[in-house]
């Protein structure tokens, strides 16, 4: 059973540039290769299939089974076809079938992971396990430099002269006597008598 078959646009820079009948008939041939890489037919029927005689088929495979030096595949010297047996004249294997079947089916899965976003994502994975900065935001939780110090708060002073801390809301109790006597002295002078507190338990 004949399968699908690439057709790759270098196949006609190669040795093959410019030789007809010979590129018309190999991509005909292609299209009749088997899973397996095999052309299993007799020749008058690829010759009926093509639309050819049978005398041009077989010149063009016999020019296919010969060594080409100048081939870009230099296995098996540049050949293209076989006998599947060489006890009869007819049905070939092709022998860079399985590197091009490789190079077709690696091709079709990168195309998918492209189409699929599956590519981009594992660029993008790659890209966080190299720690690579790719925008502002990444780079604000490596800083180029350390932060300055914050200057220190300028100390408070209460009106008896002992300092007080920001945000302290409870005073001890010398403190607040000191400030009282302070106030009770400024108001002495001004000839103000000030009410008697409590000092806080």
């Amino acid at each position: 059973m004949a399968g699908y078959t690439p057709l790759y646009d270098h196949m006609l820079d190669g040795t093959l540039f410019g030789k007809w009948p010979h590129t018309g008939i190999w991509a005909c041939l292609l299209s009749r290769v088997s899973r397996e890489g095999t052309i299993d037919e007799v020749p008058e029927l690829l010759a009926a299939k093509i639309g050819v005689d049978v005398e041009t088929l077989m010149r063009c495979i016999n020019d296919f089974m010969q060594p080409d030096p100048h081939s870009r595949t230099p296995d098996h010297d540049g050949r293209r076809l076989a006998l599947i047996d060489p006890s009869r004249p007819w049905g070939w294997v092709v022998l860079n079938h399985s590197k091009y079947k490789e190079f077709a089916r690696k091709r079709n899965y990168d195309e998918k992971r492209t189409a699929s976003g599956a590519d981009a994502e594992r660029k993008r994975i790659e890209r966080a396990s190299r720690r690579v900065p790719t925008c502002p935001d990444a780079t604000r939780d490596v800083p180029l430099s350390s932060p300055s110090p914050s200057p220190s708060p300028t100390p408070y002073k209460s009106r008896s002269g002992f300092e007080k801390p920001p945000g302290q809301k409870s005073e001890r109790k010398a403190d607040i006597q000191a400030r009282r006597d302070v106030d009770a002295g400024r108001a002495a002078k001004l000839g103000i008598t000030l009410p008697i507190r409590q000092m806080p338990r």
